[in-house]
């Protein structure tokens, strides 16, 4: 039997805002938003990156699974593929964030000035396809340093078992907040 989709995507936020509401001295001004969840909760929503100053059907790129903030701003997108992906999907993932210029949550629009975008894969990271995705990461920030972008500062690429994903997710959290790693 088939997962549903996004299974991985709700667990993995809801779990995340768990963690960060735990320490709210630490993550003061901090905000997890995720796709796949039940519809009643506030921080439940469909977070769409678009293009211009007018957010619209005509403008919109992406929807992305999960979205951490800090104030008005987007410090993490995060897109979880639920199996191995090929590179291409992930390259989907990553420019549906570069090229915009906004994220639309809640009807509130964020800025995409300098966010990490993190592509996590469902893996057991190892093998040749892990190896692909670590050598895709490298070339990506080869890519980006030739080639700035407005948007993001940095891309990962994790492949690993969704029980790993919150604390790794958690761990970058602290590293742009400037909290130290315990």
């Amino acid at each position: 039997m088939a997962k549903p989709h996004g299974v991985n995507t709700k667990a993995t936020g809801e779990q995340l805002k768990y963690r960060l509401d735990a320490d709210p001295k630490r993550f003061r001004g901090v905000r997890v938003f995720y796709d796949h969840g039940e519809s009643s909760r506030p921080e439940v929503c469909q977070p769409t990156t678009y293009m211009g100053k007018r957010y619209g059907n005509d403008a919109t790129l992406s929807a992305v699974d999960i979205v951490v903030t800090k104030g008005r701003s987007v410090m993490l997108a995060v897109e979880i593929e639920e199996s191995s992906v090929r590179p291409k999907t992930v390259l989907g993932d990553v420019f549906g964030v570069v090229l915009a210029e906004r994220m639309r949550i809640l009807g509130k629009s964020y800025s995409l000035d300098n966010a990490t975008i993190i592509v996590a894969i469902a893996h057991d990271g190892k093998g040749k396809q892990s190896t692909k995705y670590l050598r895709l990461e490298r070339h990506l920030g080869r890519y980006f340093e030739a080639n700035p972008s407005h948007s993001i500062k940095k891309v990962r690429i994790i492949p690993c078992s969704t029980s790993d994903l919150v604390r790794r997710i958690e761990r970058l959290i602290r590293l742009e907040t400037g909290k130290a790693v315990r």
